[in-house]
């Protein structure tokens, strides 16, 4: 069967800050979807374990990846400091992830929620 080579490939190669990966993997999603209908009614164990592994490895990413900290006041005021250099681009890196959470959401499972 071919899930279980997808599912091998997201949990050891996918990186999810990869647009061009994570476009991929969607588009994917989207034709097991249309073409299988894999996402309804009861899921076979393939099916649960890729669902997993997509979920298991965006939750590591917004874990690992993304940290927006929490400063005073006074070191964000000045928009050329590091720390609101910093701030600013995990912010931006959070806002990325956004659309793919969207993207790979047809499969009934991966929802924000599941962060």
């Amino acid at each position: 069967s071919l899930l279980p080579k997808i599912t091998a490939f997201v949990e050891l190669v996918w990186d999810p800050m990869s647009e061009q990966q994570s476009s991929c993997l969607s588009d994917v999603c989207h034709r097991l979807k249309e073409d299988y209908s894999i996402f309804e009614g009861e899921q076979s164990k393939p099916v649960k374990g890729f669902i997993e592994a997509v979920i298991q490895r965006l939750r590591s990413c917004v874990d690992e990846d993304i940290f927006i900290p929490l400063y005073p006041k006074k070191l964000l005021e000045e928009s050329s400091s590091p720390q609101c250099r910093f701030r600013d681009e995990q912010f931006w890196t959070a806002v990325k992830v956004l659309p793919l959470i969207k993207s790979l959401s047809m499969c009934k499972k991966v929802k924000p929620a599941a962060f």
